[in-house]
């Protein structure tokens, strides 16, 4: 026992003495902790901007405007449908032509394919019936190359031109999604009334253009 006590304690002088040793030379020291390098930034130059030899873009200057080159041109009107009897009569002939070769398509036109055909009809009789209303209202204005219009020629004029004022209000007002074959009999009606109207001013105006040279040879 005393034997081991007497190695101890010589093991444990022998440390401190070693320890006292190295701390006197200084390997038992701590060392500082190590740290990263620390590096300047490098500030480099800003690079020239280019220089370009080419010329300026230069812009023109506005176009100077007046308002008589800023307002459009105005179209230049129709020249005016000459108002003699040949010419009247003739064109009242071909408008009638037109509507009874359409009246003639709304007869063979089947009832239920007319949903979707209807307003073809509508079209083309819309297209017969404005010019031929300006036609009557310039006569009605403005009489013939032979004078102011008679009694019946104007009142048949009148007439007729009511007439084309109703086919064209009620075209604007007809209902393909109900009863078509209502619809087909009142544009049947319509062309109807409008070539009575038409035929009677024609024979009114035939008359006139047939009694005017007798007219004139009694002078």
């Amino acid at each position: 026992m005393e034997c081991v006590l007497y190695i101890f304690v010589i093991g444990l002088l022998n440390f401190g003495l070693g320890y006292c040793l190295a701390f006197w030379t200084g390997a038992a020291r701590p060392r500082p902790r190590w740290q990263p390098p620390i590096v300047e930034a490098i500030h480099m130059p800003a690079p020239e901007q280019a220089v370009w030899d080419a010329d300026p873009i230069v812009e023109p200057p506005p176009e100077e405007t007046s308002e008589e080159t800023a307002e459009p041109a105005a179209e230049e009107p129709e020249p005016p449908e000459e108002l003699d009897l040949e010419t009247l009569i003739d064109s009242i002939a071909t408008r009638s032509t037109r509507l009874r070769k359409l009246a003639a398509k709304l007869h063979k036109g089947r009832v239920d394919d007319f949903q979707t055909t209807g307003w073809r009809f509508v079209a083309e009789l819309q297209e017969i019936c404005t010019p031929y209303l300006r036609q009557l209202e310039r006569l009605t204005e403005s009489g013939t190359e032979v004078g102011t219009l008679n009694d019946e020629i104007e009142g048949l004029t009148l007439v007729l031109f009511a007439q084309l004022e109703t086919t064209l209000g009620n075209l604007q007002h007809m209902d393909f999604n109900g009863d078509l074959a209502g619809v087909k009999s009142r544009l049947l009606g319509e062309i109807e009334r409008l070539l009575s109207g038409g035929d009677d001013l024609r024979a009114a105006l035939e008359a006139l253009a047939e009694a005017e040279p007798v007219e004139e040879a009694a002078a």
